[in-house]
This record gives C-alpha cells, sequence and structure tokens, in this order.
C-alpha cells in the first residue's frame, strides 16, 4: 500500500477573487467611489459600475461575498443593497435599515422610539415624523408614548396634552 507523501498546497483566502476584480483594478483607482457607491439617484455611474462587474472574473464570488457579510452600501458584483436585501429576506433574514438610507432603523422599544422622533428646539420638545405612529403591529400617539414612558402603564382612556405633563381623559 503506498502513502502520499507529497505536499499539500495552502487552500485560497476566502478574499483571493479580491485581485481578479475589475473594480480593485489601477485604472478605476480613481473612480471607484464614484461608480460603485454612488448615491441611488445617480443612474448613469450605476449602469456604468454595472457594465463593469458584469464583465468581471470576480462577478458571482463579489456578489456572494456581498450577501454573506451583509454588505449595507455599495454595488457588490452587479448587485445594489436593495437587490441584496431581497436575497436576503426571500432567504428568512431582516436587516436592520442603513442608517444613510431614507427610512430609519425600526426601534426595539418605545424609548427607542421616542428617541428617534422627537427634536428639542428652543427648550420646547417637537415630535418629528407621522402622527399616529406604528409600533410592534399597533397604532399610537406621541401622547401615549410620552405618558406610558413618564407614569411607566399604559393610559386608560384618551390623553391630552396639558400643561407639563400629559393628561388622560377618562372614556364616558
Amino acid at each position: 500500500m503506498s502513502h502520499y507523501t507529497g505536499s499539500v498546497t495552502e487552500p485560497e483566502p476566502a478574499h483571493a477573487w479580491v485581485r481578479q476584480a475589475l473594480c480593485a483594478s489601477p485604472e478605476y483607482r480613481d473612480e471607484r467611489e464614484a461608480l460603485w457607491f454612488a448615491p441611488k439617484h445617480d443612474k448613469a455611474n450605476l449602469r456604468r459600475a454595472r457594465q463593469i462587474c458584469w464583465s468581471c472574473p470576480a462577478l458571482r464570488a463579489c456578489a456572494q461575498a456581498a450577501i454573506d457579510n451583509r454588505e449595507p452600501i455599495g454595488l457588490w458584483g452587479g448587485v445594489t443593497e436593495s437587490e441584496r436585501r431581497a436575497i436576503l429576506r426571500r432567504r428568512g433574514i431582516r436587516l436592520p435599515d442603513h442608517e444613510d438610507s431614507d427610512q430609519p432603523i425600526a426601534p426595539d422599544t418605545l424609548r427607542d422610539l421616542w428617541e428617534q422622533r422627537t427634536e428639542l428646539a428652543d427648550g420646547h420638545m417637537r415630535w418629528t415624523g407621522s402622527t399616529p405612529v406604528s409600533f410592534r403591529g399597533h397604532t399610537t400617539t406621541p401622547q401615549r408614548i410620552g405618558f406610558q414612558l413618564d407614569r411607566g402603564r399604559q393610559p386608560v382612556g384618551i390623553v391630552r396634552r396639558g400643561g407639563r405633563r400629559p393628561v388622560v381623559r377618562a372614556k364616558r
């Protein structure tokens, strides 16, 4: 019986595809940010970047790495951020929205929602965004959220603004 005595070559690192990627070539060094990380409304640069991606030998590996690593921004392997999100959603994976996107990250708690939707202007607290607001499948108002955060319990009845603190008007 013979035994293998030859040497075993090291496997390629997972990111070896980067050396083959056209976007990493010196030819695109000055345009890299403008093409692959262009704003969503810059359709011309997006089209140009996709054309380069589609002719790249690292296309599939790049797209797969972006999906596996949950890349939040940019064009990777010819796949945009919204297309990657759709792929992940089909796999049952839901990601929080990117901080630079138009939609804010979904809050985990009422306190998070309050801090996300309020601002202090001229010494007064102001609610920003839509009213009423949906939180965990329930529709609520800023007054009810303020009451619950202030008092630590759900209000019973209608909550109206009154002086310094929200006032509950009992249902009749």
